[in-house]
Order: structure tokens, then sequence, then C-alpha cells
């Protein structure tokens, strides 16, 4: 039985940076003197400081740098290692999800969530980059390794770009193994860059001898000036060195033979070291060396020898073991890059085909075991087209569940060249676009893999993973995207491979449901929806029962039941408090209970969650979270009424709702969201915007009794209250059949259309009739939209409603504390007056502006006064202020 890793002994060796890079105050020094322009925020233009640690491999670059990391307080760092053929733009987005992660400060970030989808333009997310560096309130450091990996010209120019604009506390270290092609002349113009290289790296004599005194090794002067002669001061052949020297008495004789060798010096002592070592030890290296890292049960698994023991055995004989780190809180190890190399190079000679096998068993233990990205690592390292593409497949999608997009897409990046004709690569990427909420890429990627393998889009294909996938993903696509016939493909998904991990069809499953859905088969949609949500609780995947919570909850909202809708929700959302979920699900589960606790009226707790910042804040234009169309409706409907910017608010769902209802191919729930829609534009004073709204619907899904309530709000807005009602009239005769939210809506509506004609009759069953509804459902929103007639309506009638007074009573309640203004009667030419109040212009300069006469001015003035319940112009502004109006 093996240990844990955490009870491996390591001693000194195991130190990440190795016992010479802990205390290396020259290197420190440099280094803080580089970065002290970001110890304060500049009040002037300068630019943050460069700093270019340029060496060769195995001069314990990375190692210094983060020794010093570790030495800096009260300074926010970030450490992003570049991967071979990654683009710029994937490197930009992990810097902004690490510096999110680190800034975890609410009063900077507060509605700002870092995206972790793609995106077709990197110059936008470098520019989001800098905004977010610009708002950090700490000195920042941005630690970029590898950055000689970086050869895309395009790619460069961004990182040139990046560079030249940096904030003054913002400092950059770059590690490359050569200068990357930047214009390090001009920032050395402006004295803000500082180049170390070989000769900094390199150990002094006095650090040498510190090494060796800590492997218990006392060097004279003259012997370190030797030592350091024949290593060259790099700090992974010292360290070897160390190693070699440790317990000798004779000293100098060791150092006469190092150099009488024939060998390089680095050979020399790495076989030196090697050799020492007894047979199963050396087998154990041999094999482990192959990989980058490894944890103690990977390697159990890739050599016959015990490997707790043999770590402990390697400890005793002072071999360089170096401790990395935790992933799910066990600890991973490795070899100096040199002993690596030299491991490598001897196992290539002994047996050639040695290092495939491990590399083989490696994968088939980190997939068996959930390390998708270490064995994505390692199929990449193979470069064995077949391999790779059945990895990616087993890896590639519980990496985009469990939200690791970032990841996946600098593996896709990396993985292009090996697998250029195959499938895959488009249908992850496809994957992506679904769970970011970009059907049309989707779609994109989705051609581009049936152009790649025409076999996916063959209606009687072979059973296999890759075509299960293609067609879970076409549902999806094919639900969002008018024109798409969705019902021929959904029965295939009934029926996954034989194989088939339980992911794939758990996303089968979800996409079978969402396609039922599209097409108004609600109880085929909740029966595959309630089989994927069992499946996911058996496989014990709470990302996924995140997702499927979502979407019954949306299945629920489809049916107008808010109660059974807010529930769902809620019960995925603590999965989503206590499990690391993906971003965009968190966003999805969190919008759709916001949207829930809106139809409910709970205004007070939106989202039940006030530990996700960004629900209940305000849309922002620039905001960096990628989520659909409609999480981000439902989140501008949900906190409408308590925002700052409602007009901002209202135009940009009014512009969500315009493109869904032109591409939805589903009337509910995009039909419906246009009674919220237009409440929010009526309350804005833009009538025409609404009529925009039930122009394109019209268009889109014919005649829709949502578009009639709609056109009667407007009709009501302009005080046509007959017209209103003759609108209303075929609504309401059919009022059983519709959604609830819009019933609630036209029977909400009707009361205050009734008020205003004086029938009292007429206003109590369109009362009880909304409140029928909300019995039922739970929907009570319309009817605290209706405006203070209805409520004053409602609360004259309290007692004469039977068994729906208690609702009453509750719906006044929630009327009463969430103390809304009624200004939804605003008319254009009141908004119009309106927006030139905060001025100083009088009544008679704005008649002017506005080719009206003085009078007219005034008379608006008395409207906007009377609708604002105010007495004066300064009242009537900061009441247009507080509400978003102005």
């Amino acid at each position: 039985m093996s240990a844990s890793a955490a009870d491996v002994p390591i001693d000194v060796h195991g130190a990440e940076a190795g016992p010479f890079v802990t205390e290396r105050p020259r290197i420190a020094g440099l280094l803080d003197q580089a970065i002290a322009p970001t110890s304060e925020r500049a009040t002037d233009s300068r630019r943050g400081p460069i700093i270019l640690v340029s060496a060769p491999a195995n001069t314990g670059k990375t190692s210094a740098v983060g020794a010093w990391v570790r030495t800096l307080r009260d300074v926010l760092t970030i450490e992003i290692a570049v991967s071979p053929a990654e683009s710029m733009e994937r490197i930009w987005r992990r810097c902004h999800e690490r510096l999110e992660a680190t800034d975890t400060r609410p009063a900077q970030i507060a509605g700002q969530l870092s995206s972790a989808g793609p995106s077709t333009d990197f110059a936008d997310t470098a520019r989001r980059l800098e905004q977010r560096l610009a708002r950090s309130d700490r000195p920042v450091v941005l630690i970029v390794d590898d950055v000689d990996r970086l050869t895309d010209p395009v790619g460069v120019h961004s990182l040139d770009t990046f560079l030249a604009v940096l904030p003054a506390h913002v400092a950059v270290v770059l590690i490359a193994r050569h200068d990357p092609p930047l214009s390090w002349h001009r920032y050395a113009r402006e004295a803000r860059f500082t180049r170390m290289g070989e000769d900094v790296l390199s150990l002094t004599v006095a650090e040498i001898r510190d090494v060796m005194l800590r492997q218990h090794t006392e060097l004279t002067d003259g012997a370190a000036e030797r030592l350091l002669f024949l290593t060259g001061g790099w700090a992974a052949l010292v360290r070897v060195a160390a190693n070699h020297l440790a317990g000798r008495s004779d000293v100098a004789g060791a150092l006469d033979q190092l150099e009488r060798s024939p060998r390089p010096v680095s050979d020399y002592l790495v076989g030196d070291l090697i050799t020492a070592l007894p047979a199963d030890l050396f087998d154990f290296v041999s094999a482990t060396a192959v990989l980058p890292e490894f944890e103690v049960e990977l390697a159990d698994a890739i050599c016959s020898v015990d490997a707790a023991r043999a770590l402990r055995g390697l400890v005793d004989h002072n071999f360089p073991v170096v401790a990395g780190g935790l992933t799910s809180g066990i600890r991973s190890y490795t070899y100096p890059g040199i002993v690596r190399a030299y491991l490598r190079g001897e196992l290539r000679t002994r047996e050639p085909a040695a290092r495939e096998q491990i590399i083989t068993t490696a994968i088939a233990w980190s997939v068996r075991n959930r390390r998708n990205h270490g064995a994505l690592r390692l199929a990449l390292d193979l470069a064995d087209g077949g391999v790779l593409e059945t990895t990616l497949l087993e890896c590639g999608l519980p990496m985009a569940i469990d939200g690791d997009l970032n990841h996946l897409l600098a593996l896709l990046d990396s993985a292009h060249t090996v697998l250029a004709g195959s499938p895959v690569s488009p249908l992850l990427h496809a994957l992506i676009a679904c769970d970011t909420g970009d059907p049309d890429g989707a779609s994109t990627h989705l051609d581009h893999a049936v152009a790649l393998a025409p076999a996916l889009d063959d209606p009687h294909p072979g059973d296999d993973a890759m075509t299960h996938l293609y067609r879970a993903l076409l549902v999806q696509v094919s639900a969002r995207i008018r024109g798409r016939d969705v019902v021929g493909l959904i029965p295939a998904l009934d029926d996954p491979p034989s194989r088939a991990p339980d992911d794939l069809v758990i996303v089968g499953l979800i996409a079978a449901g969402i396609g039922c859905r599209a097409v108004g088969e609600h109880d085929s949609a909740e029966r595959r929806l309630r089989r994927a949500l069992a499946l996911a609780e058996g496989a014990a995947r709470p990302p996924l029962r995140v997702r499927v919570g979502t979407e019954l909850a949306r299945l629920a909202w489809c049916r107008g039941d808010a109660l059974s809708m807010r529930s769902l929700a809620v019960s995925a959302m603590s999965l989503a408090r206590t499990r690391a979920i993906g971003v965009h699900d968190i966003a999805r589960c969190a919008a759709t209970v916001a949207m829930a606790d809106y139809l409910l009226g709970d205004r007070d707790d939106v989202a039940g969650a006030a530990d996700l910042s960004f629900i209940g804040q305000p849309h922002q234009p620039g905001a960096v979270v990628v989520v659909d169309a409609l999480t981000e409706l439902s989140e501008l409907i949900a906190t409408f009424d308590r925002t700052a910017e409602r007009y901002v608010s209202a135009d940009r769902a009014r512009r969500i709702l315009a493109v869904m209802a032109a591409d939805d191919p589903a009337p509910v729930p995009t039909c419906v969201l246009l009674m919220s829609v237009t409440h929010m534009c009526l309350a804005v004073g833009r009538p025409d915007r609404v009529t925009e709204l039930i122009a394109i619907a019209d268009r889109s899904h014919g005649p829709r009794p949502e578009a009639a309530v709609a056109s009667a709000a407007v009709q009501v807005f302009h005080g046509r209250w007959e017209s209103a009602h003759r609108t209303l009239a075929p609504v309401l005769c059919d009022a059983e059949r519709l959604h609830p939210h819009t019933a609630s809506s036209a029977w909400s509506l009707e009361a205050a259309v009734a008020c205003e004609l004086g029938e009292t009759r007429a206003v109590h069953l369109a009362l009880s009739a909304a409140l029928g509804v909300a019995d039922r459902t739970g929907v009570v929103a319309p009817l605290l939209e209706a405006g203070a007639a209805v409520t004053d309506a409602l609360a004259r009638d309290i007692g004469t409603f039977g068994h729906l007074d208690g609702l009453a009573d509750r719906v006044l309640l929630l009327a009463t504390t969430s103390d809304r203004v009624d200004h939804a009667r605003l008319t254009p030419s009141e908004m119009r007056v309106l927006s030139m109040l905060p001025s100083a212009k009088t009544a008679g300069e704005i008649a002017e502006l506005l080719s009206v006469s003085v009078n007219t001015v005034k008379t608006h003035m008395r409207g906007v006064y009377r609708k604002l319940g105010v007495g004066s112009r300064r009242d009537a502004v900061s009441v247009a202020r507080s509400t978003g109006l102005i």
C-alpha cells in the first residue's frame, strides 16, 4: 500500500526553488528595485516597469523569480506560463481570470466577472485586462513565463502594445530562453526596462558556498571559484554538484576529477549522481522522469517499485527531488530540468519503446482519475494523433463542463497542428461556444466538423461518442436558431453509445430536453431532464446537476410556474455556492433565481445570493461576463426596479429581446418576456421602442397575444383607454390558454384601464382573475407593475376576494414596501423636457430648443412634477436621477 503524497518526507531538496534560491538577495534586490515604481499609484503619465529575465534552460530563471515572488507583501501577483502554439487571446483571458481570482475586493470588482469564454477579437480582450488592471487599488506584478514560445507576429504585436500602455502600478516580468522581438529600445529610452541575463542569474562564489554549507560541505573561496568555473554558475548544475560533493572529505580531489573528465561537466555530474542509485531507484527515476510531474499514485501505476518508498530512498541518497504544487490536496513531484533531460536520454538509449508505453499508461491513469489537464498535456507530448484525439474527447468534455475553458482552449491551440484533419477540435470549440451563449459560433464550428468528417451527419452513423456529441450540440444549436429542424434529431440522443462516459450521456439528455422544450413538448423535456438529473447525482457531478437544475427551472418558467422555477433554481444554486462550478453555469443559475424572485415579487432577495456580485448589478457596457441572451435579459429585468441606470438597462433589454425575437424559433419565453421589457421601456418613456419590438415579434412569430397586450400597454401610456380596452378584449376571452405571465399582465392592464374608465365591477373581475393566476403559479410581478390606481383598487376591494384575500394582502404589502415612483405615464414630450431640467436653462430657453411654446413646456413640467410626486424642479431632477430616468 502506497503512502499518500503528504506522507512522503521531502527534505531541503524538495523545496520548489531549491536550497540556494531561497536566499539570493542580489537577484531579489534587483527585482525589487526594478518594480519600485509600482509601490504607489502614479499620479502622472508614467508607465509600469518591464523586467526581462532572459537566459538558456536550467539557469534557474523561473525558480529565482518564484522565490522572489514569495517575498512580496501587499502585491497582487499573477503568474502565467505560455503553452506551445497558444494564442495571445487565450493568454490575456487567463491573465484576467487569475487577476479576478486574486483580487477579490468587492468594492473594486462589483458587477465584473472573469470570462472563460472565447473571443474573436483578442485586442478587445487585452483592452479589458488593461482596464481591469487600471482599477486595481494595489500594486500588481504580472509574470509571464516561456515568452519565447510566443511566435505569432500578431500575438507579439499585441504583447508589445500592452506593454506600451502599462499602468504605473503594474510591473511585468517576462521570462524567456532568448529575447523576444519587442520594442526594448523604446522601453529603455523611457527608463522602465531592466534586463537580467546569465550574468545576473549565475550564482556567485558566496552563494555557491552557501549551497554547499546547506549540504554539510564547506568550500574554500578557491574551491567555490573552481566550481563556479566548472558549472558556469547555473542553478540546476550547481544543485547537482552540491549532491555530488556532499559528504566527501577530499573536495579538491573531486573537483580535480571533474576538471579532468573528457565528458561535459553536466553529463559527468548527472551521470555520477544517477549511477550511485540502486537499480530499483534508477528504474523509478528513469520512468518518472518521462513525465513533466507525477503523483505518488501515478508513479505506482507506471513503475513496479513502490513510489512512496522510492521517494524516501531518493531523499536518503540526496537525489534532487523537487516538490511541486498541490492538485486537489495531492502533492506532485519532479526533478531538475537537467536531470530529467539526462534520464530521458538514457531511457531512449536503453529502451526506445518505453517512453511511449509510460506516457500511454499515465494518460489512462489520468483519465480515470479526472486529471484531465495532465492527461491532455501528456497526449500532446506524445504527439500521436489517434491518442490525442481520443484523449481530447475523453477529457475535453469534462473540462468544459467544469468551466476550465481557458486551459481547454489553450490545449486546443497546441493540438491544432497534430489534429488538423480531426473533427474533435471543432466539436469542442462548438461545445465551448454553446456554453458561453454563442449559437452562431457553435453552428460554424459544427459545419467545420462535418466538413472534416462527413459521417457525423449520416442519419444512420456508427455507435461512437464523437457522433453522439455532434448530435447533442446540433440539437442545442438548432433549438436556438430559426430554420433548424429539432424534432428529427432528438430520438438519437435517447440511445447513447454503449461505452459512452456519464458526462456525454448526461449532456445528450440535457440537449434533448432543451430541444423538446423549444418545440413545446414540455412533458418530454421534463422526462429527459429528470433522467439526466438522476444520472448526474449518481455520477457525483455537481456541475452537471447545476446545469440540469437550471434547465428544469427554465422549463418551469416556460410553463409559467414561478414557484417551481424558484425551488429548482435555488436547489441548483446551493451546489454552485459550495462546489467549483463553471462561471457561465453559475451566471445562468443565479439569473434564473433572480427571474423567479422577480416574478414572485421577492425583490429584496433578487438572485437569492447576495454573495454573487454579478447578480443585482446594473448592466455595464463592456462588462466581461459572456452569457447567453436569456441570462442577461433575465438579470436586467429582475434588477430593473433597483438599478440607478434605468434608461441604459431598458435600452439594453430592448436590444437583446429584439435579437431573440428575430432569431429564437420558440415563442416561449421570448414573447412572454415582451411583457416585462414593455414595462421597462414605458417606465423610461420610450413607447416607440415597444412598437418596434411588437413589429419584430409579429414578423417572427405571427400574431401573438403577448403582442396585443404590449400594444394595449402603449395605448394606455398615451391615454387611449378605450382603444386599450378593445385591444385586450379578444385576448381576455381566451385567457385560460395564455401563458400565466401573459394572462397576469393582461388582467392587470385591464384592471388599470377599467379604473380610468370608472368601471368598478370590471376592475374587481380583472383583479380577481389576476390574483387567481398568482395563486396557481406565484406570478405577481404584473400586479406590482400595474401602477398606483390598481394598487388603490386592490386595497379598496380587500376582503371581497374570498380565499384570495390572503394573497391580495401580500400583493399590497409588496407594493407598499417596494416604494416605487409611478412614473410609467411620462410621455415622450415630458421625457424630453425632463432631460433638460438639470441644466440652468429657463422654460423659455427650453421652449426655443424644442421648437415649442413656453406654455407647452410649462404644461409638460407640471405633468412631470405630478407623475414623479414632487413640487419643484430640483426635486424632479433628484427623483429622476435616483430612478434612472436621466
